[in-house]
């Protein structure tokens, strides 16, 4: 447990160290709400054996985390999980894994050399998230990545850290609605993610949320620095389903939506 407390701190702190607008989010609703509870964290990953879901949530799963629900993006060749741990006040684990075979054979050749950085070993242990980009990478070939997949180019530039954090909001005592919430996160001159809306779901699927636009982060690759979208801050409320308990999976249509945010 003292592991994955540590990995979530983090996470958290490369997360904020990486990202002003979440930053400026974070101290904004702990001046108005106080404490700060995050519903759930995504990671990102490849379907190779090396570093799968299973590979990756092997640690996480020794430590508490439980297998709850899986869902499948067709379009973007991607399939996820999420996991909960059984202490509520540590997030939901949501990740995905891009099914590589499912794109060109430049973009697998591309891949494969990443994963053949890997030292031995590496990914079953919690060392993997601790130096989350294990591999040395190009600027040319985050670009050849990203033409053909914005999620392989992202996973190739920043490995397995936290693409987002979300922000539980159904406790909040003033900003638990996301209307609200987006007027003051636009008021402190943040930008909102509006590919599909601003407010993705709906209190019908038990499930509403909104994020912020990607930070541009200057990213150092092996042929140089290059601005790039990096991580993004998410807000998620939820609602109870009609046997009385909170609702705690996720909604396809949304989940896709809130993908382009690293776009």
């Amino acid at each position: 447990m003292d592991q994955l407390h540590t990995l979530l701190e983090h996470w958290w702190a490369d997360f904020r160290q990486g990202n002003p607008s979440a930053s400026t989010a974070y101290a904004l609703l702990t001046a108005k709400e106080g404490t700060i509870f995050h519903d759930h964290i995504a990671l990102r990953t490849f379907n190779d054996e090396t570093v799968n879901i299973d590979t990756l949530m092997a640690p996480l799963e020794a430590a508490g985390y439980t297998y709850r629900a899986e869902y499948a993006f067709p379009k973007t060749h991607v399939y996820a999980r999420h996991y909960a741990h059984d202490m509520l006040d540590l997030p939901k684990v949501f990740i995905s894994q891009l099914e590589v075979g499912s794109f060109s054979g430049e973009l697998q050749h591309h891949i494969g050399e990443l994963l053949s950085q890997i030292p031995p070993q590496s990914p079953a242990q919690w060392d993997i998230f601790m130096n989350p980009r294990p591999w040395n990478l190009s600027f040319a070939v985050y670009q050849a990545l990203r033409e053909e997949s914005e999620y392989a180019a992202w996973v190739s530039a920043f490995g397995f850290r936290p693409t987002h954090f979300a922000v539980r909001t159904e406790a909040f005592a003033h900003y638990a609605d996301l209307t609200t919430l987006n007027s003051l996160l636009k008021q402190g001159g943040l930008e909102l993610n509006t590919g599909g809306g601003e407010i993705q779901g709906s209190p019908e699927i038990y499930l509403e949320q909104s994020s912020l636009k990607a930070s541009t982060i200057v990213n150092q690759f092996s042929d140089g620095s290059y601005p790039i979208p990096g991580t993004y801050y998410e807000f998620a409320k939820r609602y109870s389903v009609p046997d009385g308990t909170v609702f705690d999976g996720f909604n396809l249509e949304s989940a896709g939506n809130l993908f382009k945010s690293t776009q």
